[in-house]
């Protein structure tokens, strides 16, 4: 009621008779007639809804977004958002403090980012991606540049999809560390020596090369190798036939070993693989827990996300 006598006093438009605003009509695209018709009760009842399509809908929801974006970047400058939460003008919602670095939180609310969308992570010593970046998927990357490898013409590639079953973005990544003959046992000190030579990072708490990664000893044996999936596996129910987790409990890196038969010209042989699973999360939003456990950023934020993992503001 408020609203609607501030109208009928204070603006032109509103004034005007309906014959005048049918005549208006005609002038105004289905954008502005959408906006219109939301902006009161008499112009919802005077102008016809447009025949929209989906591009006009994108639009006005976007339109609202907006102003809804001005409005709580408005209250912040009022000093009427809670003392502990700050605008995010990327996501253009709110979002606590602590999701925002130092320099970030002193500036205005309209150029405000936060660390989930400007972070990065590490996909190896060469390439990082930020979250944009991630939301592109299925994508392939491939590092050209110097890496460990068993042979010359390797490249380190990685792949980003979507696990559809647990609905999560996943950064796939295979090393091979060894090559040996078919049904030669590996021993625990020859991984942790091919380990020890690869200087990539696993996710932002684990390093290949670090010899803590592998939390129980390597276990291999001589009995021919049972195929699983086009994977040969001599130790099969071992450990090393199961993921392995970053003791980070924010963050879901998984890795396991696995051997695999390779035919070649002189003869079968095979190769030990290194396989790291990195999941983000749904990534519907920059400020999933689990994409934040992944950024490489100072420890102070990566223990908040850890102990609350949250971004809603308090009601």
């Amino acid at each position: 009621l408020l609203a609607e006598t501030h109208n009928a006093t204070q603006s032109r438009l509103y004034q005007l008779p309906p014959e005048l605003l049918f005549l208006i009509q005609e002038y105004l695209s289905n954008l502005e007639i959408m906006a219109l018709r939301a902006a009161s009760r008499k112009f919802l009842h005077t102008f016809e809804a447009p025949k929209a399509n989906c591009s006009d809908t994108r639009k006005f929801r976007e339109v609202v977004r907006r102003g809804k974006f001005r409005e709580i970047c408005q209250r912040e400058r009022d000093g009427h958002l809670h003392a502990s939460h700050c605008v995010c003008s990327i996501c253009m919602t709110i979002h606590p403090k602590a999701f925002f670095s130092p320099s970030e939180r002193t500036r205005a609310p309209e150029r405000r980012t936060c660390l989930g969308t400007h972070g990065v992570i590490e996909l190896c010593r060469h390439i990082r991606c930020n979250y944009s970046g991630l939301t592109i998927y299925p994508i392939d990357f491939v590092c050209n540049r110097e890496h460990y490898s068993v042979s010359p013409s390797e490249h380190h590639s990685l792949s980003v999809y979507r696990d559809t079953s647990k609905n999560e973005v996943v950064v796939r990544s295979g090393l091979i560390l060894l090559r040996v003959p078919a049904n030669v046992p590996i021993t625990q000190d020859e991984v942790a020596l091919a380990m020890r030579k690869v200087h990539e990072p696993m996710c932002t708490h684990l390093r290949i090369d670090d010899p803590k990664c592998l939390q129980r000893r390597y276990a291999d044996s001589a009995k021919l190798p049972v195929e699983s999936r086009g994977r040969y596996r001599p130790w099969e129910g071992l450990f090393s036939a199961r993921a392995h987790k970053c003791p980070n409990h924010a963050c879901d890196t998984r890795f396991y070993l696995y051997r695999k038969r390779v035919k070649g010209e002189d003869g079968d042989f095979d190769e030990l693989v290194l396989a790291i699973y990195r999941y983000l999360g749904s990534l519907q939003k920059p400020t999933d827990p689990k994409w934040i456990a992944q950024l490489v950023e100072p420890e102070s934020f990566s223990h908040y996300s850890e102990s609350r993992g949250e971004d809603a503001a308090p009601k």
